[in-house]
């Protein structure tokens, strides 16, 4: 992994690497059509199209990407596509393009990868999928939704086992209320972890970046009204008065997080 630098100018790293550069460096080959390039995204099998040529709205630089796929369509900038394919935030992509690149972006540091590098909440091997999916439905096969605990956060039983939530005694994370986390597709990723007795009241693993997780955006369904809530738990007690509402995992709503809540309101036809 690149070394981290203490700031990058987004706007400067934009205007010295293209988004073209950025999506060979993150994708490989580029199938370009017209102005426009595409390639399949190695997370859900979709399509990516990368355009250099249209502006960011955001901060006026020039490139952006859109990720098609059947659970909807996401898109950003080029810092916003390699942390998307890399499935880590935007920081964290920015210095890996800095790192890349260096200060010529006509001479990169070292050769561009075929393959993202080895990461659990990316695109692992597909063994290395089943074992993680086999564990996390092992643990989701042990909460208890009926537990006191669960019923203290005001959740009743049939609504903790409808969203997957429970008391998980032992091991890792033990002593909590678990949360499943869920990617677009529905897909468990792993759990948020909740005791209002430990300190800090709420755990996420090693292998989840907060920022890639909207909790409950599986579960929201077409046209009506989204609230934004402030915990999961929240999120899952909206739930029992006929409300949608999801919940950011961060203390504060980054532009990715930002991109994605727009992509699911209007994959969803929905309001806020």
């Amino acid at each position: 992994m690149a070394a981290k630098t203490a700031f990058i100018d987004f706007v400067e790293l934009k205007n010295r690497v293209g988004i073209e550069q950025m999506a060979r460096m993150a994708l490989g080959d580029l199938n370009k059509k017209g102005q426009a390039f595409k390639a399949p995204c190695p997370l859900h099998g979709g399509e990516i199209t990368i355009s250099p040529h249209v502006v960011f709205k955001r901060d006026g630089t020039l490139g952006v990407f859109c990720c098609h796929s059947s659970a909807g369509s996401q898109g950003g900038d080029g810092i916003g596509l390699v942390a998307h394919v890399r499935q880590i935030g935007q920081k964290e992509a920015a210095d890996l393009i800095a790192s890349h690149f260096g200060p010529n972006p006509g001479e990169p540091r070292k050769p561009a990868p075929a393959v993202m590098p080895e990461r659990i909440s990316a695109n692992p091997p597909r063994e290395a999928q089943a074992d993680l999916a086999a564990k996390l439905g092992k643990i989701a096969a042990e909460l208890k939704p009926e537990h006191e605990a669960v019923q203290a956060l005001d959740i009743d039983a049939d609504t903790a086992k409808t969203w997957g939530v429970g008391w998980k005694g032992n091991g890792p994370f033990g002593g909590r209320v678990l949360f499943p986390l869920k990617d677009h597709a529905g897909v468990l990723k792993g759990f948020a972890c909740f005791s209002p007795e430990k300190s800090p009241n709420w755990l996420l693993p090693d292998n989840i970046d907060p920022e890639h997780f909207i909790f409950g955006a599986d579960a929201v369904q077409d046209g009506g009204h989204i609230v934004i809530a402030a915990t999961p738990a929240d999120v899952v007690r909206a739930s029992q008065y006929g409300d949608q509402a999801v919940c950011f995992l961060t203390q504060e709503k980054t532009a990715y997080q930002a991109e994605l809540f727009a992509a699911l309101l209007a994959r969803k036809n929905c309001t806020w």
